[in-house]
Order: C-alpha cells, then sequence, then structure tokens
C-alpha cells in the first residue's frame, strides 16, 4: 500500500506536513497489512487522527514512548532521537533589513500608553481573513466579569517587532518538530534596536514590557458564532542566564504557535527596520493599519479623519485627532514601503472637511557623488 505520509504529503501544506507528519516513522506490518504511525505525544496523535479521518485513511496512531512497542524496525533509542525537539533553521531565512511580521498582529491589540490602565479601551474591534471579531486586551476569556490585568502598548509593538528583528539576525531559528520560533537575547541589545539609552532604569523597564509581553492576554471572540481564542505574544522558553565571562543576560523565548506557523509560512509581512524605531505611538499604529493597504493601491486614496480616529483609536476633539495626524504625516511621509516605493501622506481641505490623500511614490534612485543627472542619460 502506498506509504500514508506520501498520500499526505499532496494534500497538506509545507509547514502542515513539516509540523504533523514529517516526524512521525511510519511502520507497516507484514502480518496486517496495516500502517502504524508512531507520534511523539498525545497532541500529535489527535491532531493526525483527524487529519487521517478528513482524508479517509487508516492507520493505527501510537505514542513513541510506549515501552512495548515492538512493531518499529527502528531502535527506540533512534526514534526517540529523530522525535527530540531540536533546534533547526529556516531554509531561507527573512531578510536582515526588513521585519517580518505575521499577518494577525493588528494594530489594535496595543493600546497607547497615556490609556494604559487596567480598565480603558480594553475591548475594540477588528476584521480579520474577512471575519469580524471582538478583541479583549489584557482578558483570556469574552466573560464580561473578568477584569482586564492590563494591556500592551506601542511601547510592547516596538520590542515585539525588535525581538522578532533579533530572531531573523539569528538567522531565523525554531524548534524543528513544532516550527515554533525560537529566540535568544540580551536586553541591551533589544535597547540599542529601539534606541533607547542604556542604563540600569532601561534596563528594569524592558524586563518589565518583556514579561508583560509574556504575561497579557488577547482574546479574540469571532462575532458570527461567539467562538474565542486566547494568546499571549511570547511564551517562556528558559529562565534568564548570564553569558559566559561577561555581564550580559541572555533571555531564550518562543513565539506564539499562531504567529510561528504564520513566519514559517511566510503568511508575513516584511517592513522596514526602521518601524520599530518610530516613537510617536499614532504613527506606529497608523503604519501597522494602513502599510499593507498602501503597498497593494495602485492610485492614491482618500482616509476621512473620523475613519482614521476609529481606526486609530483616536479620542479627543476634531482639533487634537487632526494635530495627532499631522505628526503621522510628519513622521511616516516618505516612509520607505520596499526598495523602490515610499509613502505619500497630505492633509487636504475641501469646505469644512478635512481629509488625509495616501498613496505611495517611487523612490528617487540617489547618484553616485559627483555624477550629474546629464553623464547618467548619456551612459543610459
Amino acid at each position: 500500500m502506498p506509504k500514508i505520509k506520501d498520500l499526505l504529503k499532496d494534500v497538506l501544506t509545507k509547514s502542515e506536513y513539516d509540523i504533523w507528519v514529517e516526524p512521525i516513522v511510519e511502520h507497516t506490518s507484514g502480518q496486517t497489512n496495516s500502517a502504524i504511525l508512531i507520534v511523539p505525544n498525545i497532541y500529535f496523535k489527535n491532531r493526525i487522527s483527524e487529519i487521517l479521518k478528513s482524508q479517509n485513511l487508516s492507520a493505527e496512531v501510537i505514542i513513541h514512548k510506549q515501552e512495548d512497542l515492538k512493531t518499529t524496525q527502528q531502535p527506540p533509542s533512534e526514534i526517540k532521537q529523530s522525535l527530540n525537539t531540536k533546534t533547526l533553521q529556516m531554509e531561507k531565512p527573512y531578510s536582515k533589513e526588513k521585519v517580518a511580521t505575521s499577518d494577525i498582529v493588528n494594530s489594535k491589540f496595543f493600546t497607547y500608553p497615556i490609556t494604559n490602565s487596567r480598565l480603558k479601551y480594553a475591548t475594540t474591534e477588528m476584521i480579520l481573513n474577512g471575519e469580524e471579531y471582538i478583541i479583549h486586551r489584557g482578558k483570556t476569556t469574552p466573560n464580561l466579569d473578568e477584569e482586564p490585568i492590563g494591556q500592551l502598548d506601542t511601547n510592547h509593538l516596538r520590542i515585539l517587532l525588535a525581538i522578532i528583528h533579533t530572531w531573523q539576525d539569528q538567522n531565523c531559528k525554531f524548534l524543528g518538530v513544532t516550527a515554533i520560533v525560537k529566540i535568544s537575547f540580551s536586553i541591551r541589545e533589544i535597547a540599542k534596536k529601539i534606541e533607547y539609552k542604556i542604563s540600569g532604569r532601561t534596563i528594569k523597564w524592558l524586563q518589565q514590557k518583556i514579561e508583560e509581553l509574556k504575561k497579557y492576554p488577547i482574546t479574540l471572540e469571532r462575532k458570527s458564532d461567539g467562538r474565542a481564542n486566547s494568546f499571549t505574544f511570547l511564551n517562556e522558553l528558559t529562565k534568564q542566564t548570564k553569558e559566559k565571562n561577561t555581564r550580559k543576560s541572555i533571555i531564550v523565548l518562543t513565539l506564539n504557535p499562531i504567529l510561528s506557523q504564520q513566519l514559517y509560512e511566510r503568511k508575513a509581512i516584511l517592513r522596514n527596520k526602521d518601524c520599530y524605531k518610530i516613537k510617536n505611538p499614532t504613527s506606529l499604529k497608523f503604519l501597522l493599519t494602513y502599510d499593507k493597504r498602501i503597498y497593494a493601491s495602485q492610485e492614491q486614496f482618500k482616509l476621512s479623519i473620523e475613519d482614521i480616529a476609529e481606526d486609530l483609536e483616536l479620542r479627543g476633539t476634531t482639533q487634537n485627532i487632526t494635530k495627532a495626524i499631522s505628526k503621522v504625516v510628519k513622521n511616516l511621509n516618505g516612509y520607505k514601503l520596499t526598495d523602490n516605493s515610499e509613502i505619500s501622506l497630505e492633509l487636504a481641505k475641501e469646505g469644512r472637511e478635512r481629509y488625509l490623500i495616501v498613496g505611495k511614490r517611487e523612490v528617487v534612485p540617489t547618484l553616485p557623488l559627483g555624477m550629474t543627472t546629464e553623464i547618467s542619460a548619456i551612459e543610459c
């Protein structure tokens, strides 16, 4: 009979195959002519059983830790070695010059630092993959009686982006069996990336923010059926350890499985690494909200001040909101989307209505020092 692993290869994505199938040892018993899949744990067993059922395939799925396992042709030690979680690197790592962020990372997961209280603006809404969701920031369930334990703000976002960029600098390591992104870094490294002056106070502040990225949950509640999914961005893998012969503390973490899988499958947005250096919270939220739309657009489009305020969760008078958007124009007009294009922003007015003209323009190449456009034209 054809190997089940080969059959599944045709119906699964690469990441599904690598995560759920490739670590499995398959054995066909000659006596019963049935396939036996030897998996590393109960989670694999349940997931593979679902896949087999959906494809009308039949096999016995057992866990390799069972001592009485007699069917495999491999010694148990070799099976254990092949199935243990190993640190691997992506075949083609992401660019070190740009920051890969998962599609699911949304600006509405992060509030403004000045409003980062336990209760204020804890709930908002977003559209993800065509579905409407209610976002419960700082809560593990949509339960109205559950009080939020805290919220993530744009400072957390900058740190998260810098941590992901550090992962790219390290050639995109992940845990082989589960394809979970694995990151090791020092606090000083992150402080340098986000351009903070290194001091004892800064180190302590960054440690606190990273702990909050591991602790503060976000719950997505689907409006159509009420189904909810809760996650934190970071998970602790090992405690802080001191690097040999230095004062540097090294932290080793994993990224949430949902986000890890999107990065593994390259369902990600590659942003200029300057994104985590943007200190203005409104500008950073604007970038995460609109850069995909700007990148995909062929022509300029208009955004009303009211729509921007709703998308970016801006509060206050129209005058204050317009002032905040003016800072966005100052910070992001000319911001490079790609090597060949940059964001174009302009505030305009028609009668009493103010709006923002948004688009992109080509980056004008910089000529080498001393070369004129006339010489360049001759060479062309």
